[in-house]
């Protein structure tokens, strides 16, 4: 892992006391952050009840940036019921904090954890407690400044405090997951110790084949759907993972103008015999070059593997579509379906008519939601979302004479 120097100059733990009010209560190295200075910023770190959000806090002032993650726990065990604390990372005023969150918002769950289990921040100012909590902190301070990378022990668990690139966090915010894409792991990712990701991605990775949507991942992995996408965004940021359509033999390609690669980079053909061959036997790049070259507007891939026959020619029909999409060799052409009607017009010259929706499924007796077709929406993500498979959402679209699709 790279090294942030001394970008971490100081970590303070702070709590709202029922006598004293806002106080730190650790800090390492001690008195860096001095009471003057921590009462002019006390009332953002650790803010009112109404204030109060699970979200993190980064104030730049007074020639420095703090970054932290203030929380409040609720019981009858606390005076006043409830606790307040906030762990902070104070860095100089110059630096890019969006790369520490992750490590700020998990030692934050951890140290809750702690709290809920032996009341370890509530009762800091025991001998004992004290040493252990500053020993924790300025170890966390001293590894994630030389290693970027700190790994706190509970139990037989191994929590891994991460630094991520520092352009990561903000491109996780511009990462769109959808329950219908399905993510697959890059070789990157393998540059990395097991033990540096969290539970849930090491929960998740055997699922992650490319070819299981994140709905089913979600299922087949019993986690969370927020916590399956936004664990697969942070993937996908740091540059581990990569999101591609849903296979489907019903799909359309179309080939792209880095093709001409397959058929002169010798790198490029040693990992496409590597990913597309059908093992023990071992393909030929020359037939995978047809078939890639082969998939015109109009013609579905399953049309395309009758006509080559794909296992003839040792060739994993499957891998070798994933394997396009990744080297960016192959596009899928999405189909947008869009519901249109001729406008009835109104006295005012304004349509006076909604679009309509979708025909109710016929498949069964029941009546399924009707489904908006907006032309925002592609039917792979129509499908997830409605949960019919898209032989379905194809009856459906055949009976609505009012409905066209666009290709795109």
């Amino acid at each position: 892992m790279e090294s942030h120097g001394n970008a971490v100059q100081c970590i303070f733990l702070c709590e709202f006391h029922t006598i004293a009010g806002p106080r730190i209560t650790i800090q390492v190295p001690s008195d860096y952050v001095s009471k003057d200075v921590f009462q002019i910023v006390s009332r953002y770190i650790i803010p009112k009840v109404q204030q109060l959000q699970r979200t993190f806090i980064c104030l730049s002032m007074l020639g420095m940036k703090i970054l932290g993650y203030p929380v409040r726990i609720v019981s009858n065990s606390y005076a006043r019921n409830a606790f307040h604390f906030n762990v902070c990372f104070v860095f100089a005023s110059t630096t890019r904090t969006v790369a520490f969150e992750p490590v700020v918002r998990k030692l934050t769950e951890y140290l809750i954890d702690l709290e809920l289990s032996s009341k370890l921040l509530s009762h800091v100012a025991d001998g004992d407690l004290f040493s252990c909590l500053q020993n924790l902190l300025t170890r966390v301070r001293n590894d994630i400044n030389s290693n970027g990378v700190c790994l706190l022990q509970e139990g037989s668990t191994t929590i891994p405090l991460c630094v991520t690139a520092p352009e990561c966090g903000e491109a996780a915010a511009g990462v769109v997951v959808g329950p219908h894409h399905a993510p697959i792991i890059l070789p990157a990712f393998h540059t990395y110790a097991r033990d540096q990701w969290d539970l849930t991605t090491l929960r998740l990775l055997p699922y992650i084949t490319g070819f299981n949507h994140i709905s089913r991942i979600s299922a087949l992995a019993d986690v969370a759907l927020d916590l399956v996408r936004e664990c697969i965004r942070h993937l996908v940021a740091l540059g581990v993972a990569l999101l591609v359509p849903l296979f489907q033999y019903s799909n359309m390609y179309r080939p792209t103008p880095k093709l001409a690669k397959l058929a002169k980079c010798l790198a490029l053909q040693k990992r496409c015999v590597a990913q597309c061959s059908k093992l023990p036997a071992r393909c030929d790049v020359r037939d995978v070059f047809r078939m890639f070259a082969s998939m015109a507007h109009g013609a579905t891939y399953g049309e395309i593997c009758v006509r080559f026959n794909p296992a003839a020619l040792n060739i994993n029909d499957r891998q070798m579509v994933l394997f396009g999409l990744v080297e960016g060799l192959i596009r899928t052409v999405h189909r947008y379906p869009v519901s249109i009607r001729r406008e009835t017009l109104s006295e005012e010259g304004r349509s006076s008519r909604p679009l309509p929706r979708a025909l109710p499924s016929a498949h069964t007796g029941s009546h399924r939601p009707t489904l908006p077709f907006t032309g925002f929406k592609c039917t792979h993500e129509i499908c997830c979302s409605a949960g019919i498979s898209s032989h379905q959402l194809h009856a459906i679209l055949e009976r609505d004479q009012a409905c066209v699709v666009l290709y795109r």
